[in-house]
Order: C-alpha cells, then sequence, then structure tokens
C-alpha cells in the first residue's frame, strides 16, 4: 500500500512540475506578444495636425490604437496575475505533497536516505519563476505607457 502511494506522490509531484513550466513558457509567451502589440499601438496611438500656412499644430488621440493598447496592457495583466497565482498556489501544494513523502519515508526509515533540504530548492525555484513571471509582466506593461506618455509629451 505505501509503494502506491509514494508512487501517486511522485506522480503528482512529476505532473505538478510540468505543468508549472508549461504555465511559465506560455505565460511569457503570451506576454511578450501581447508586450509587442501594445508597444505597436502605443506609437501608433498620436499623431498631429499640422495647419497650412500658419504652422498650427496640435497633438490628438487616436481613440481605436488608445482603446487596443489599453486592452493589451489588461490582458498582460490578468495573464501574469494568474500565472504568478498558480505558481504560489502549486508551491504551496508541492510542499504539501514533499512533506507527505518525507513522513513515508521516515515511517519507512528511508528519510536518511533523502535530503529534505532540496525541498527548499524547489520553493526558492517558484519563488524565482514568479519573480520572472511578475518582471516580464512588468516590463511589458510599463514600456508602452512609457511609448504612449512619451508620444503624447513630444508632438
Amino acid at each position: 500500500m505505501k509503494e502506491r502511494i509514494h508512487e501517486q506522490i511522485s506522480n503528482e509531484l512529476k505532473q505538478a512540475m510540468r505543468m508549472d513550466t508549461i504555465t511559465v513558457i506560455i505565460a511569457i509567451v503570451v506576454t511578450l506578444i501581447l508586450f509587442t502589440a501594445a508597444s505597436v499601438t502605443a506609437a501608433s496611438s498620436t499623431g498631429s495636425i499640422v495647419g497650412g500656412l500658419s504652422g498650427f499644430r496640435a497633438t490628438s488621440v487616436n481613440a481605436v490604437p488608445t482603446i487596443i493598447m489599453w486592452v493589451f496592457i489588461i490582458a498582460t495583466v490578468a495573464i501574469n496575475w494568474f500565472a504568478v497565482r498558480t505558481l504560489l498556489k502549486n508551491k504551496k501544494q508541492r510542499g504539501q505533497l514533499n512533506e507527505g513523502l518525507m513522513k513515508l519515508y521516515k515511517d519507512e526509515s528511508m528519510d536518511q536516505y533523502y535530503d529534505g533540504s532540496i525541498f527548499k530548492g524547489y520553493e526558492t525555484r517558484y519563488n524565482l519563476f514568479a519573480v520572472m513571471v511578475g518582471a516580464v509582466g512588468a516590463v511589458s506593461i510599463i514600456t508602452p505607457l512609457v511609448i504612449f506618455i512619451d508620444k503624447l509629451i513630444t508632438l
């Protein structure tokens, strides 16, 4: 019976790691796509109107690109928030699975063969994944806003 429990916990840990890797990759790829789209629309969201001989110049904000930019920024926030939330939730679940595995090893007097400090490495990896996804998300949000504000100021 204990072999089945060990096998089940091990399978869940493997599946969780695959899902977390997929979550990080998808979050970063989608964020980079949204970042590119938001930056392009931010750059095209303002324009200027120059009036004939008088040289009159006015700045106008193009509504459609601006709205699209904000939609991309909101989507970036949502994707990254869900990814970081999922990673932190899975970190907690992995900790619980690891605790159960260590109890099983201790009951079988096998804990001497498995270093429990490895579990701290898993926690560190989850924290780094969450920081990495959050940092890419933050840059992908801030950069289009800086481009948009710069376009408004220079025109």
